[in-house]
């Protein structure tokens, strides 16, 4: 069910909702690979990993309940005989329907890093719909899709969408006109897509123009480039035009279990659009696209319209242009800061 917010910082929180001390609380297990906390992990799970062996004769984990926490063992010490160990265990729990969230299985490998050993910094890697119950730090882009409309205000000009079925819903809906604060000359507009009834996740809510996880053997500018072309029909000499405007982090929460814990980093891009680009649904995975003014968009935020972490790509967009500022925003500073968290999981080097 959608839930309208009173306040931006109350959508911020929907995603960032695991305070640091639940990480300290010595209530899960750490998954640790050569001494490296990679993971945290519910207890429900545990007994599953405890009891797991391959080939029926040989565990693939070992426990440590006083210390709560857990790693492979010994003889699984090479990338590929863990990538090998997990991927035979993620298929067995999806077939035997051990773990529901495997159900959404697809088939799609996340990378898991920490490794000061091989050259790319990863440990393994693990099915994408397996990250939630291991506790993973996940890593994927978001592209804020905009344009800027020429000031003469000519609509014969540049593309216009219907956005009325958006508010349809919303009885006595008036647009939130100056509660923005809209830069002079700033004329901007945005891409937003409607994700598909038929997604696993959030079907039907709205998105970044162009969104996706970062795969394995992938960096970001791969990411956006391929997303982009499979999600909105954008070419490679548009999209490489993407400018990285840096990241949000946050832990959130699993949507069946809030102490089922998810670190994510989405690296964030902003791509100008020609006035006359009509981003095209290519893979089934997006409806339909709105072009929508800044005003729009808030309203859309507020009335919880948007995929959560797209929200918060969203706010960061808007503190970044000037929309959102310490005049205008009371909670300014705890926004900030809740869109930047730390996280105590590796990510990749250089």
């Amino acid at each position: 069910m959608i839930k309208k917010f009173d306040s931006i910082y109350s959508i911020v929180k929907v995603c960032d909702s695991v305070p640091l001390q639940a990480l300290l609380n010595n209530v899960h297990y750490s998954f640790v690979i050569d001494s490296i906390k990679v993971g945290t992990t519910e207890k429900e799970y545990i007994n599953d990993l405890q009891d797991y062996k391959i080939k029926s004769d040989t565990l693939l984990f070992k426990v440590d309940h006083q210390a709560k926490k857990y790693t492979f063992q010994d003889w699984c010490s090479s990338r590929k005989q863990r990538d090998e160990g997990l991927a035979a265990m993620l298929s067995e729990f999806r077939d035997n329907k051990i773990w529901p969230c495997l159900q959404k299985w697809r088939d799609e490998l996340y990378p898991i890093y920490g490794s000061t050993v091989e050259k790319d910094g990863i440990f393994c890697t693990a099915e994408r719909a397996s990250c939630l119950p291991f506790g993973f730090r996940t890593f994927g882009v978001h592209i804020n899709g905009y344009v800027s409309i020429p000031t003469s205000n000519d609509s014969s000009k540049y593309i216009q969408t219907d956005n009325s079925a958006l508010f349809s819903s919303v009885n006595g809906y008036a647009k939130s006109e100056g509660k923005l604060n809209i830069p002079p000359g700033n004329t901007l507009k945005m891409w937003a897509a409607r994700r598909s009834k038929t997604k696993q996740m959030y079907p039907s809510m709205l998105d970044q123009i162009v969104a996706g996880g970062t795969s394995a053997g992938e960096d970001p500018s791969m990411t956006v480039i391929r997303e982009c072309e499979e999600e909105a029909g954008i070419p490679e000499l548009i999209s490489k035009r993407s400018v990285p405007r840096g990241s949000i982090q946050y832990i959130t929460t699993s949507p069946n279990s809030t102490e089922t814990y998810q670190p994510e980093t989405q690296y964030v891009y902003d791509l100008e659009l020609p006035l006359d680009f009509v981003p095209v649904p290519n893979d089934g995975e997006v409806e339909s696209f709105y072009l929508l003014d800044m005003h729009e968009v808030y309203d859309l935020l507020l009335l919880g319209q948007f995929k959560p972490n797209c929200a918060l790509v969203i706010i960061d967009f808007f503190i970044r242009h000037g929309y959102l500022t310490p005049e205008n925003e009371k909670d300014y500073l705890r926004i900030i800061d809740s869109l930047h968290r730390s996280l105590p999981y590796p990510g990749p080097s250089r």
